[in-house]
């Protein structure tokens, strides 16, 4: 499905940090970001690489979210004209259906250990706890990917509000440093 892995990454950039013959990686991304698992550790990775090597993010089309935390790790990065990269923030969605099961006459009775084991079920509503827990979480990987990105390139606070941005908007916001058509460009 067009996907990759973190650790599938990690293996190449550590195989072109070892070879003697690679004087830059490029990172090609076209990705709307995903789940935060392995994204601190990889964008670790790319960050200690860029002290080793010339480091260079692209994209001709979409870097967002856990994509661009990992792009922003670069020496640098281009965009294409039409490309969007930022939307810096976490979110959570859950299901609340417990009016729509109450509605239909149906009851589910869930046996748990752990007053939190049971949080985020779709058929019961969230305790003020639950909320405070879940929100905690946010704000913890919120704080951990602006901290991120705000350690390679100075961004004004108001463009890490989950927004993406556009080529020549993207470099007013100091989210990437050029424009670069096609992968060619940045190649040479």
């Amino acid at each position: 499905f067009g996907m990759c892995d973190v650790d599938d990454v990690a293996i190449q950039i550590d195989r072109a940090i070892a070879n003697p013959n690679v004087d830059s990686l490029i990172l090609y991304i076209d990705s709307a970001g995903g789940t935060v698992t392995g994204i601190p550790e990889l964008g670790e990775r790319i960050a200690r690489a860029s002290e080793i090597k010339n480091v260079i993010a692209y994209t001709d089309s979409l870097c967002a979210s856990a994509a661009y935390w990992l792009g922003s790790q670069a020496n640098a990065f281009y965009c294409s004209t039409s490309a969007e990269v930022g939307s810096v923030g976490v979110y959570m969605a859950l299901l609340d259906e417990s009016q729509k099961l109450f509605n239909e006459g149906v009851r589910v009775e869930a046996f748990s250990a752990g007053k939190y084991k049971l949080a985020g079920s779709s058929y019961k509503p969230l305790t003020e706890d639950e909320r405070q827990m879940f929100q905690e979480d946010i704000d913890y990987w919120y704080d951990l990917f602006t901290k991120a990105v705000l350690s390679k390139r100075a961004i004004k606070e108001e463009y890490l509000q989950g927004q993406t941005l556009v080529g020549e908007k993207a470099i007013m916001a100091n989210m990437v440093d050029g424009i670069a058509c096609e992968l060619a460009d940045v190649v040479a």
